[in-house]
């Protein structure tokens, strides 16, 4: 679909959605919401952004390496409401490994759009596998979520995160020394 097409039905969505809630939309400070809410929208789910990842054949190092605290946000897929925090990502190569601003590229472009967390964790981890095949894989989010927050429960505690975990190769291994070695790196 054509992108200002988009923006206008997104645009027309967002006036009824302010409406049947009951916002005077001819009130100055309300009457942009409507596009600067299906502006958003765009800018999150349709992003322009294309993932090109980069891969290098390992020189054989063989050792961890680790991305940790990649900012992130996006969407409850339940709620449609935000949920944002951060992103630790490692993995340790084999035959292949990855250009170092690509860890950030993958988590920015899998956390685009609707989703759950734990989706998010598992995708981002199944992406690295199948792109590297590397001896292991980790990937742990952090994240606070908004419809927590703002509704239902209503927990709004500064420390109330949920934490998701998925790990391949190595690091799916218990007791794992190279999983404990992950876990002391982001602290």
């Amino acid at each position: 679909m054509d992108r200002d097409v988009t923006l206008n039905k997104l645009k027309e969505v967002h006036t009824e959605r302010c409406r049947l809630l009951g916002m005077d939309l001819t009130n100055p400070e309300n009457e942009k919401t409507p596009y600067r809410c299906a502006k958003a929208d765009m800018e999150h789910f349709y992003s322009s952004s294309v993932l090109e990842f980069t891969v290098f054949e390992n020189r054989g190092y063989d050792q961890m390496i680790v991305k940790p605290h990649i900012p992130f946000s996006s969407l409850c897929q339940h709620h449609l409401y935000p949920y944002f925090g951060v992103c630790h990502v490692g993995y340790i190569p084999d035959k292949r490994v990855c250009g170092l601003s690509k860890l950030v590229r993958l988590v920015e472009c899998m956390s685009k759009g609707a989703s759950s967390q734990e989706w998010l964790t598992q995708e981002i981890a199944n992406y690295l596998q199948r792109q590297l095949s590397p001896a292991g894989v980790i990937v742990v989010i952090k994240a606070k979520h908004t419809c927590e927050m703002c509704r239902g429960v209503k927990n709004d505690s500064i420390d109330s995160v949920f934490i998701t975990s998925a790990m391949k190769g190595v690091f799916h291994k218990s007791q794992d020394q190279s999983r404990m070695e992950f876990f002391q790196l982001i602290k």
